[in-house]
């Protein structure tokens, strides 16, 4: 169950719905914006920085060495989807440390630097400090939040998924390449407001929001759409949009997710759509001249998400005892693109003769 959220700045807390409670942290930040953590601020990190930072909110951005100077200098300049130009002060870290207000930490590493986020995170908390702490996860994939609830309380973790779309034009430079929706729900499946609350934070910064109270149908929702965009735009070096006019990818495309769905239903797992393919192929539509990120992690030397998506669909159908040919091709190809770049990156570095 997905719920709208009408835009509205500094909500009323008071009036949530019957049984919501309204802790201290909510009461403190009623007349007041409030101060996010993004700890990874890539490409939809950064954007989402940008539009929070936009509607008045602090916002602490935890970013790579370039990308940080440049926003430290210059701040952070925004590339709008209706061609704007907008350039944003906004406080920037190389890394995290203890006189950060962590109250809410949006996460948006890759997958794979979990283990890595929760440690650092980890690190500069004083133990009475965790019960308070939000992490929100601003991430592809399944099962990622599972480092941080060996620390953190379950009901204080989040996914926020997104089919927002966004590139780093280069460093202190984002680019809103395609306009989407996100979801919020807590890692619990429950809810206490604090959800609410933050959906409407989102919502009145010009980040479409819906709060869902189901977990594992909004996740797997959301990798459902990752599934055919993700590896097939890296494969082919192509944009989200091109991944429909060639006929070949089309019906890859189509295969991929037609396998995807028959798994999960096998499980079974719900997810939000009424009919997959199309609402999946309306996602590349409206991203369509933006990159997957499986292929800028290619064009930049970095390991892909890969392992999180299709392979949690590979997983899922071993656990089965079902076969998951489709996902499986896709998964070799991508490493085998993996190793030929970061091969490819290793002889640049080394000369064209391999010397020093």
């Amino acid at each position: 169950m997905w719920m709208a959220i009408s835009p509205t700045i500094n909500p009323p807390l008071g009036r949530m719905t019957a049984g919501f409670t309204e802790p201290k942290l909510f009461q403190m930040l009623r007349n007041e914006k409030a101060h996010f953590t993004i700890f990874g601020a890539g490409s939809i990190g950064s954007f989402f920085a940008a539009k929070l930072a936009l509607a008045g909110n602090k916002v602490t951005a935890i970013a790579r060495e370039e990308h940080a100077r440049q926003i430290a200098a210059q701040g952070l300049t925004l590339h709008s989807c209706h061609g704007e130009i907008i350039h944003i002060p906004l406080e920037v870290k190389g890394k995290i440390d203890a006189n950060m207000p962590l109250s809410q930490v949006i996460i948006s590493t890759k997958a794979y630097d979990n283990e890595k986020a929760c440690s650092e995170i980890r690190n500069v908390l004083d133990s009475q400090d965790i019960p308070q702490i939000k992490i929100i996860l601003l991430q592809n994939g399944v099962g990622n939040e599972k480092p941080y609830e060996q620390i953190f309380l379950k009901q204080n973790i989040y996914r926020l998924l997104t089919t927002e779309a966004a590139t780093l034009r280069r460093p202190g430079q984002v680019v809103h390449t395609g306009k989407g929706k996100s979801i919020l729900v807590r890692r619990d499946s429950g809810s206490n407001g604090y959800e609410r609350w933050l959906a409407e934070v989102l919502t009145s910064s010009g980040l479409q929001c819906q709060m869902s109270i189901d977990f594992e149908k909004s996740v797997w929702t959301k990798l459902l759409i990752n599934v055919p965009i993700n590896p097939l735009g890296a494969i082919y070096r192509v944009t989200n949009g091109q991944l429909l006019q060639q006929k070949k990818i089309l019906h890859r495309f189509e295969k991929l997710v037609t396998e995807s769905i028959t798994i999960l239903d096998a499980k079974p797992i719900k997810t939000a759509f009424k009919d997959p393919l199309e609402e999946i192929k309306d996602v590349a539509r409206k991203t369509a001249n933006n990159k997957s990120s499986m292929l800028r992690d290619l064009e930049r030397g970095k390991l892909t998400e890969i392992d999180y998506i299709n392979g949690a669909i590979i997983a899922l159908a071993n656990e089965l005892g079902m076969h998951a040919k489709e996902n499986i091709q896709a998964v070799r190809q991508v490493k085998a693109l993996e190793r030929q770049t970061r091969e490819s990156r290793l002889s640049s570095s080394l000369g064209m003769d391999g010397a020093i």
